[in-house]
């Protein structure tokens, strides 16, 4: 079994190797993408490549922009496989007690992470360690990611055990894959072969780029039921993103498909599924309703709703409501406390008031990716009920695009050569761009084309058409 998932890996198809990118301009292209991106800088980052697989080597000050260089690879058209040797050397030095408890305290800060039941342990070169029991598979990303952004952290050692449910058929796992493979607009699932053993997955077949194939490897974990999935002989071959290729994605979707698809995923995202979130969908456009108790969970499932196929339009109408209100004053010492603790801002100056539950962000930072990380961390805080981001970019040529498969939380960054895929707006009236696969010349996977706006906008506006 071994052997022949490394020669399934090594070998191209005869397609792709009838006409395969060059190494030297895949290298190129990674780097591009690489040198206008704020988290993975590419002035710490060697880019080598040979026949697609990209190794990147040098370093990183934290774990969040190590994950994301790898991604941003991924998403370069002709990359197999991504090799990350990044060493990340964090800014602050943390010892391994006070490490153990920023981490504890972030687990708890988090509106989803706060119920789980994990140990932590740290060392002195900021390797953590998280075990204990969680009930799904997206709860224990869910958490590794929280101990991910806290400053100091090298390494995680992932020991968390799911508590896997045993009712599940094996038919049943299968068509549930189906169903979510077919209904997420990241991946194409055309030429996806999958098979079902006790509960095992095994995806077989081809994908158009590595950014694609690590979507469809994480819609079969997040079935309930799945003890393990086998993505070796998925294989990458870009032809595979050939658009006749391609029909069945992109068929017109019912209302009803559309509201029923949107439902079940809303009941399997982490941050939402405790909620009662009713979407409601006319005309290929959602209103979501309901009541949650952080801005974090209002933000996500408007995320799911973007990134469920056929969706235009998203209107996001759920309340932010607490049964126990929190003082501003607490409210802000919270924040405060969150922002010193993420790796990204945690050197930054930035001013923060609370009115009502409302947090206002003001003072300067030098990247869009601060800007907007800062507001993700007071959306992920305790009694916020709305981010008023007036943090203002000192660094005037740089432009935002959303690309949701770099960064599941929301950005990326793109120069005005190179438009992003897509663009968010804070929560109503978010109009998406075509669904027809791929606009970038180099990169993958069936996306969004938009226009950059410029680093000083809130939002913009363009007439891009969903077919």
């Amino acid at each position: 079994m071994i052997l022949l998932a490394a020669a399934a890996f090594a070998a191209p198809s005869p397609a792709a190797a009838a006409d395969p990118p060059h190494d030297r301009a895949v290298a190129n292209a990674v780097e591009t993408e690489l040198l206008h991106d704020n988290k993975a800088a590419l002035n710490d980052i060697d880019v080598k490549v040979s026949e697609g697989i990209v190794t990147l080597e040098g370093e990183s000050p934290h774990i969040l922009g190590k994950q994301r260089a790898s991604r941003i690879a991924e998403t370069v058209k002709g990359v197999r496989a991504v090799v990350n040797l990044l060493e990340v050397r964090p800014r602050t030095a943390v010892s391994a007690p006070q490490l153990k408890k920023d981490v504890k305290d972030a687990l708890f800060a988090d509106p989803a992470a706060e119920s789980y039941e994990l140990n932590v342990s740290a060392d002195d070169d900021g390797a953590v360690t998280v075990s204990g029991r969680v009930d799904s598979w997206e709860e224990k990303q869910l958490a590794v990611k929280v101990v991910k952004g806290v400053r100091g952290v090298t390494g995680v050692v992932d020991r968390i055990r799911v508590n896997h449910r045993s009712d599940r058929t094996d038919a049943e796992i299968i068509e549930e894959i189906k169903a979510r493979l077919a209904w997420n607009t990241l991946v194409d699932a055309s030429l996806v072969n999958l098979t079902v053993n006790d509960g095992k997955v095994t995806l077989t077949g081809t994908v158009g780029s590595a950014a694609e194939k690590r979507q469809a490897r994480y819609n079969a974990w997040t079935i309930p039921g799945v003890i393990d999935v086998d993505d070796s002989r998925l294989k990458i071959d870009r032809s595979a993103r050939d658009k006749h290729l391609r029909t069945k994605k992109y068929v017109p979707k019912s209302d009803a498909q559309i509201r029923d698809a949107l439902e079940d995923a809303l009941q399997h995202h982490p941050r939402v599924a405790s909620f009662d979130i009713t979407p409601e969908v006319a005309n290929k456009v959602v209103t979501l309703r309901g009541t949650v108790d952080n801005l974090k969970a209002k933000h996500a499932a408007r995320q799911v709703a973007r990134h469920t196929v056929g969706v235009r339009r998203v209107h996001n109408f759920i309340r932010v409501r607490l049964d126990d209100p929190i003082s501003d004053s607490e409210i802000r010492s919270n924040v405060l406390r969150n922002l010193a603790r993420d790796p990204l801002v945690e050197t930054l100056e930035i001013n923060v008031e609370v009115r009502s539950g409302a947090v206002h962000l003001r003072g300067t930072v030098d990247t869009l990716a601060e800007k907007m990380q800062a507001e993700d961390v007071a959306a992920r805080t305790h009694g916020v009920t709305t981010v008023a981001n007036h943090l203002l970019v000192s660094d005037a040529e740089d432009v935002r695009g959303f690309n949701p498969r770099v960064w599941s939380d929301g950005w990326s960054y793109y120069p005005r050569a190179t438009p992003g895929t897509d663009r968010r707006d804070p929560d109503a009236g978010i109009k998406q761009g075509s669904q027809s696969p791929g606009s970038h010349p180099w990169r993958g996977g069936p996306e969004k084309a938009a226009l950059p706006a410029p680093a000083s906008s809130r939002r913009m506006s363009h007439s891009v058409r969903i077919h």
